[in-house]
């Protein structure tokens, strides 16, 4: 006769150290011998889930619920498969059946706020986050995930008050003083976030991601030594992370250091091969070489539509555009730069005398702080929209909307720019002006505005 017991215990064994398929094995076995294992079966049902069999694993680990339904950690682990499979409404039920059973288990708030979160409840996402956090104060991806709804939301102020709180009672822990200096820095304290910072990295001293934010701190105050220095240190930590790699590079250009800057491009990108923004990067940077071959440039801006525009030409869809010759034509113009910049200089009159000329104008403006120059352009377009921090496709999908007839790129491939917006093609004529030296390198860009002077 078999022993169950100590098969049991041996296939958990071969469970725990990555031996899955001598586990699926010996769970299977059990089962044979006894179908209602409810152990057995919560066990497959996560075994399964790991190895992507996720229909199977979720129904296993609902049968040993049928046979023993007060298992907080069933109710958990079903939760996290039906989140896994995008099953995010199911997820939240067997959440709050896991919360009931034991109502102590940060973990399961947690994976409750990040149900919620795509089921678009963010507000109910950051009361299951801070359930999660009252119980378990220092847990990392309950601080991270917190956070990021607080910065969606735009409730930076209230993320810095309840990360400053959570630090009187622990403020030994790096995590909380990371995203509490993460809060300051968005809420314009950058003094308070230096701080905030120190403390971090004196409790995480190798932690990439607090030399990358304290680099960018440094950086945008124009301190471009010191952020050199903590994007390197970053990197010794973390050498095979493309972002860092952008970082450090966005940043030697500004110091003028052209050839290092375009190696750490080239890195990221080899890296990360999908990384539009370190190509788009690369591609200005290039231009500054002294001595720049033309061709090479050319061929760099069609290698980036091969690489990031061609995969989303299959999904672009007819206009449906009024054809109207009476009806004012609809000019969008794109930019992140309405702000004191040097685009805002040469837009902002042409924006204002389009008025009463038989065209409409519309601004999507990216620009993530507005000044006076801002509140002044806006004063003088029809009509206006803020969309910084708004995704590509849904940016695309209300220019289509707005149904407008030319769309005008004002970056080309500078910092903030539109250049995967535009190649999803949301206007029927498409035109890049002003914000860059050349080509765009987008077949999807139809003309580009430019004069001997500028050229």
């Amino acid at each position: 006769m078999t022993d169950n017991s100590a098969l049991f215990r041996d296939a958990v064994m071969r469970h725990q150290s990555g031996d899955l398929a001598g586990a699926e094995v010996l769970y299977r076995k059990l089962l044979e011998a006894d179908p209602t294992n409810h152990d057995a079966l919560h066990l497959l049902g996560v075994l399964l889930c790991v190895k992507g069999n996720q229909a199977d694993g979720i129904d296993c680990i609902r049968r040993s619920i049928a046979i023993r339904p007060d298992g907080a950690v069933v109710h958990f682990n079903l939760a996290g498969a039906l989140f896994n499979a995008a099953r995010f409404i199911e997820a939240v039920e067997s959440c709050r059946e896991a919360i009931r059973l034991n109502p102590a288990s940060a973990e399961a708030h947690h994976l409750l706020g990040l149900a919620q979160i795509r089921l678009g409840n963010s507000d109910e996402a950051i009361t299951c986050f801070k359930n999660a956090l009252s119980l378990k104060p220092g847990m990392s991806d309950a601080l991270k995930a917190l956070s990021s709804v607080f910065r969606d939301r735009g409730r930076l102020s209230e993320a810095a008050a309840f990360y400053a709180d959570l630090l009187r009672t622990h403020d030994e822990n790096g995590e909380l003083h990371f995203q509490l200096a993460n809060s300051l820095r968005d809420t314009g304290k950058p003094e308070l976030a230096l701080d905030h910072y120190g403390k971090a990295l004196k409790l995480l001293p190798a932690d990439a991601r607090v030399y990358d934010a304290l680099g960018s701190l440094h950086q945008d105050s124009g301190r471009l030594s010191e952020a050199v220095s903590l994007y390197r240190k970053a990197l010794e930590h973390n050498p095979g992370n493309a972002f860092l790699h952008n970082n450090l590079a966005g940043t030697l250009k500004d110091q003028g250091r052209m050839e290092e800057s375009i190696h750490h491009f080239r890195e990221a990108i080899r890296l990360k091969p999908d990384f539009a923004l370190a190509h788009s990067n690369l591609l200005f940077s290039i231009h500054c070489l002294e001595n720049a071959d033309p061709r090479e440039i050319f061929r760099l801006h069609t290698l980036w539509q091969t690489s990031h525009a061609e995969p989303l030409a299959a999904a672009v869809r007819p206009h449906d555009n009024i054809p109207d010759p009476g009806r004012a034509i609809r000019i969008g113009y794109v930019s992140p730069d309405f702000r004191t910049h040097s685009v805002a200089y040469f837009i902002e009159p042409v924006i204002r005398c389009h008025a009463g000329t038989g065209f409409e104008v519309f601004c999507y403006s990216q620009t993530a702080r507005s000044d006076r120059i801002t509140e002044r352009l806006k004063s003088s377009a029809q009509h206006w929209a803020d969309v910084a921090g708004m995704r590509e496709d849904e940016l695309a999908e209300l220019i289509r909307r707005d149904r407008i007839d030319i769309l005008v790129d004002l970056a080309g491939h500078t910092a903030g720019n539109s250049m995967l917006l535009f190649a999803r093609r949301p206007a029927p004529v498409q035109v890049t002006w002003i914000g860059y030296p050349g080509t765009t390198g987008l077949a999807a860009m139809d003309y580009r505005i430019t004069d001997g002077i500028a050229d």
